[in-house]
């Protein structure tokens, strides 16, 4: 059979409490049975970003662009990474959840993949970092151009040769009959 639980009613504060917000505290409360003791760390401060890559930093139309991040958080620890983004001027977002690829609960390397995009879509990206207690960091906005890849003027230059050559062929067969 299993023991029979009660709820407690304890009041909302801390009569008294102890501790170190590094270890955690160890409260009482007025209303609390003698032998309950809950032992708890409070964190009011977000995950620190210490590094964010994107790679490639030049974007053409045939990259994926990988977004990594580099995530502290001395308190309770780290939740998740979401990098969301927009290419409608912010008009509407897609959210991605970053894998965390290494590290462990207090600082974690996180990657998201931004999917490829049209020539000449402008694409803005933010992210967002939680930890377990609910606090968060937001980066500021960053926005990349989608260009053209090196190989498409290469073969507009040739494309463009040929036409000059076709046209001075052209060119000779009729004015030098």
């Amino acid at each position: 059979m299993a023991p029979k639980m009660e709820a407690l009613a304890i009041d909302p504060k801390p009569v008294y409490c102890k501790g170190d917000p590094e270890v955690g505290y160890e409260c009482s409360w007025s209303r609390a049975p003698k032998e309950l003791t809950l032992n708890y760390i409070i964190d009011e401060a977000p995950p620190i970003i210490l590094k964010i890559d994107q790679d490639p930093k030049t974007v053409t139309f045939e990259n994926d662009v990988v977004i990594t991040v580099n995530v502290s958080d001395a308190g309770v620890g780290l939740k998740n990474v979401t990098v969301s983004y927009s290419t409608d001027g912010g008009a509407t977002w897609k959210k991605l959840r970053a894998d965390q690829v290494a590290g462990n609960i207090h600082q974690g390397l996180f990657k998201a993949v931004i999917p490829k995009q049209p020539y000449g879509t402008s694409v803005t990206y933010k992210l967002e970092a939680y930890d377990r207690a609910g606090n968060v960091w937001r980066s500021e906005a960053v926005t990349y151009r989608v260009e053209l890849a090196t190989w498409v003027y290469g073969l507009v230059i040739i494309a463009l040769m040929l036409a000059l050559a076709i046209g001075y062929a052209v060119y000779r067969r009729i004015h030098h009959r």
